[in-house]
């Protein structure tokens, strides 16, 4: 089910550069804390995924992992990817570049994501986000681009480049 609703008006940590409310939802947490980390998304999970997919895309099908895309016609792995990368396009602001995190200020209850309500803060952009950011979303329109996503390639490709 949904989590963390609340993430649809996120505002800056204390001591971090207000950039606005902004709608941070969707993505993945990082651990049970519920954060979300920039850089161990892409330079981790979303990497590796994208890999996987580019090296043998043959193994992956619509329909593998019986999530709410399943029957779409894309392979279940790039929906599920897609859903990071949808929140990671958020993380990014309009000079190009890339928040840091998402956090909560101490620790997360020990409630399951679907009814937690602690609010979340965003943490200023910095270099190494913007890195791995630029050069995922650059491999991610590349596979997108040959999956015939290309709409969605050139907005990923845009991102990469903005970054960069």
């Amino acid at each position: 089910s949904s989590c963390h609703m609340q993430d649809l008006n996120t505002t800056a940590a204390s001591g971090h550069t207000n950039h606005g409310t902004l709608d941070l939802t969707g993505g993945w947490h990082d651990a049970g804390d519920y954060n979300k980390y920039v850089w161990k998304a892409t330079s981790s999970a979303i990497l590796f995924m994208l890999r996987a997919f580019e090296d043998n895309p043959g193994v992956f099908k619509d329909g593998d992992l019986n999530i709410p895309e399943s029957g779409n016609g894309t392979p279940d792995i790039l929906d599920e990817i897609k859903w990071e990368l949808d929140w990671l396009l958020k993380m990014q602001l309009s000079d190009g570049s890339v928040l840091y995190q998402m956090h909560v200020d101490g620790f997360a209850s020990d409630a399951p994501p679907s009814i937690d309500t602690n609010v979340r803060f965003y943490q200023n952009p910095n270099i190494e986000s913007a890195s791995v950011f630029a050069g995922t979303l650059a491999l991610a329109a590349r596979i997108y681009g040959a999956n015939g996503m290309t709409t969605y390639a050139n907005t990923l490709q845009t991102a990469a480049e903005d970054a960069w």
